[in-house]
């Protein structure tokens, strides 16, 4: 999985409206009719997935993949993701899965926490409270329709199911949450080639690596040392006090004497891989690592990394995380599922929907405020 975006900046101000709702990812079909998203080809129903045809397999499960993020980053301004099924090619033995990026970003808008540094397009509408590139789509993403052919990884394909069960297939929800991932902020405006920061800004992802050996942030380097940090395994961190905190469940993967999160550096440098992924390293495998390593919809690192960027999280209602006597839901959890359910918010339904109703009600907003006062109350969402 690899990110690829043109990326330009603009300078703009604009009034800011403090976010607070869960965020809206809708996705753009952008293909031609009778191919990609609109491929009439008859595909049966599978793990939740109500699509009869590939089209709108592939759509069910993008749109599954945007609703998952959705519900747990704050805006309340659309991301809209146009996206295509393309046929990228590859071999038997590997292939590209799709690649994704925001397709803008901006500096010095209202509530920009940083001046005079680059915020990707979803997350700077996301801070000023205002579509910031009005009339555009905000991420851009292209996935591989050849995996689905005879010949790209052989017989292995897309599986588009909602209950990450893909056998020996690659689930797709997987790698759209990883590619949709890039689009919302999880990559770096810097060209590691050169080591050049886009228009001579700092971004707000670059504001969190650190180079070990030298101790230096990458804002302070000069392009050369990038440039040499970028291919600096083991040493290329990630400094953020959200994800660091984050690392708890992990075994593998962050700095003994820092604890900060390694991130992905080989020599030679992996263009569009490089610098804007995990390190393989880390254990359990983690959803942004650079490979597929099969079926993973656990995005709390990379959220805690999101809020080291800028973002607002929400919490997973109980139905997306373990429920323990240290992991309640709150009060809080109940008011964005009751805002939901009055049309204020958007919520996946295997976040919200705790009694398994086919909808989000203010019923389950009950249910959840009933178990956050301490009453055995069962909460049970459908699968994701």
């Amino acid at each position: 999985m690899r990110r690829g975006a043109t990326l330009f900046v603009c300078l703009l101000l604009l009034s800011a409206v403090s976010p607070a709702a869960a965020a809206t990812i809708t996705v753009v079909n952008n293909d031609d009719p009778g191919e990609g998203f609109n491929d009439p080809t008859p595909g049966a129903s599978i793990g939740g997935n109500p699509g009869t045809t590939f089209g709108a397999l592939r759509l069910n499960a993008l749109q599954r993949a945007c609703d998952l993020w959705g519900a747990r980053l704050q805006s309340d301004v659309e991301i809209r993701v146009a996206a295509v099924f393309d046929p990228i090619g590859g071999s038997p033995s590997s292939a590209t899965l799709g690649f994704a990026g925001p397709i803008t970003g901006f500096i010095n808008f209202a509530n920009a926490p940083r001046a005079g540094t680059i915020y990707p397009v979803p997350l700077a509408n996301s801070l000023a409270g205002s579509d910031l590139h009005p009339g555009s789509d905000d991420i851009s993403a292209t996935f591989n329709s050849d995996v689905d052919g005879p010949i790209v990884l052989g017989p292995t394909d897309f599986y588009y199911g909602f209950d990450g069960l893909p056998g020996s297939d690659v689930d797709f929800i997987t790698v759209a949450l990883h590619e949709l991932g890039h689009g919302l902020g999880f990559l770096t405006f810097v060209d590691v080639s050169t080591g050049a920061k886009n228009g001579g800004f700092d971004d707000a992802y670059m504001l969190n690596l650190e180079d070990h050996s030298s101790g230096l942030g990458w804002p302070v380097m000069t392009n050369g040392e990038r440039v040499a940090s970028a291919v600096d395994q083991d040493d290329l961190h990630w400094t953020g006090p959200a994800a660091r905190a984050a690392t708890t469940g992990l075994t593998e993967g962050t700095h003994a004497g820092s604890g900060h999160v390694l991130m992905y550096a080989p020599s030679p440098l992996q263009l569009g891989s490089s610098v804007s992924h995990w390190s393989l390293d880390l254990a359990p495998n983690e959803l942004m690592e650079p490979s597929y390593s099969g079926a993973n919809s656990d995005l709390e690192i990379t959220l805690a990394a999101f809020e080291d960027i800028g973002w607002l999280t929400l919490s997973a209602v109980v139905c997306g995380a373990p429920v323990t006597e240290s992991f309640p839901p709150s009060a809080s959890d109940a008011l964005s599922i009751l805002q939901t359910a009055v049309g204020m918010s958007s919520c996946a339904l295997c976040i919200c929907d705790v009694d398994s109703g086919g909808s989000v009600a203010a019923s389950d907003a009950l249910r959840v405020l009933q178990r956050a006062v301490g009453l055995s109350v069962t909460l049970n969402c459908p699968a994701c």
